[in-house]
C-alpha cells in the first residue's frame, strides 16, 4: 500500500526533499519497463519512473530544499518540475520535510532507515565525537553518541521511531529528545550517503 503524505507545500521553497526507497537506476531489457526508465523499489514493490521523474527522485537523495532541486530539475529539462515532484509525493517516494513536530512524525514513524555507510568510531579515549563516512575514501562526517548509535541499529526493517527507543540515552551526548534529534539529523545523513529511507514494515513495530 502506498502512503498519503501531504501534498507538499511547494511554496515553502526551503522545506527538504527526502527520496524514499532504493534505488534501481536505468535500465533496459526489463519486461513491462521501457529502456530508459528507471526503478525504485518502495516497500515490496519495484516502480518504474519516467526519465525526468528518475532524475528528480535521484536527485533527492541529496535531500535538496524544495527551491534549488526544481531550479536544477527545470534546467536539466525536466518538464513541468513542480507538478513532477507532487506526484512523486502522492505515490510515496518523497517526502518533503522540516522540523515541525508533524513532519517529524511522518518520517519517524512512517519510514525506516537502512545504512549503507561505514561506521569509523570514536577511538580508543571517550569523546563525544564519533567519525562516518560514506565509503573508505569518502569525508568523514563527526556525529554526536545518540545519532551515531542510531546508525549502528538502522537495519533497514524498523521505523526510525522504534529504532531511537533502543537508543542509550546515558551515553555522552546530548541532553534531548532521541526521535526530535535524529529526525534533525536524516537530511545529513541522507545527503552523505550513509543512510537510504524506505517504508517501514507495521510488523515490525514496537507495541505502543
Amino acid at each position: 500500500m502506498r502512503p498519503s503524505w501531504p501534498t507538499p507545500d511547494l511554496a515553502d521553497a526551503g522545506r527538504k526533499v527526502l527520496a524514499i526507497g532504493i534505488p534501481g537506476g536505468i535500465v533496459s531489457g526489463f519486461t513491462d519497463v521501457q529502456a530508459g526508465e528507471g526503478l525504485v523499489r518502495l516497500g515490496g514493490n519495484l516502480m518504474s519512473l519516467s526519465p525526468g521523474e528518475y532524475q528528480l527522485w535521484d536527485a533527492s537523495q541529496l535531500a535538496p530544499a524544495i527551491g534549488p532541486l526544481l531550479e536544477q530539475a527545470s534546467h536539466a529539462g525536466v518538464a513541468e518540475p513542480a507538478l513532477t515532484l507532487t506526484e512523486l509525493e502522492a505515490a510515496g517516494l518523497v517526502l518533503t520535510y522540516d522540523d515541525e513536530p508533524g513532519s517529524v512524525e511522518r518520517v519517524t514513524t512512517g519510514l525506516n532507515a537502512r545504512l549503507t555507510g561505514r561506521l569509523i568510531g570514536n577511538g580508543p579515549h571517550a569523546s563525544p565525537r564519533f567519525l562516518v563516512s560514506a565509503h573508505a575514501a569518502a569525508a568523514q562526517l563527526a556525529v554526536d553518541a545518540l545519532v551515531y548509535q542510531f546508525l549502528l541499529l538502522a537495519d533497514g526493517r524498523t521505523s526510525i521511531a522504534d529504532v531511537c527507543t533502543r537508543i542509550d540515552s546515558g551515553m555522552p551526548g546530548p541532553d534531548v529528545d532521541a526521535i526530535s534529534h535524529v529526525a534533525s539529523w536524516i537530511p545529513r545523513l541522507l545527503r552523505a550517503g550513509l543512510i537510504v529511507l524506505d517504508l517501514a514494515d507495521p510488523a515490525n513495530e514496537a507495541p505502543r
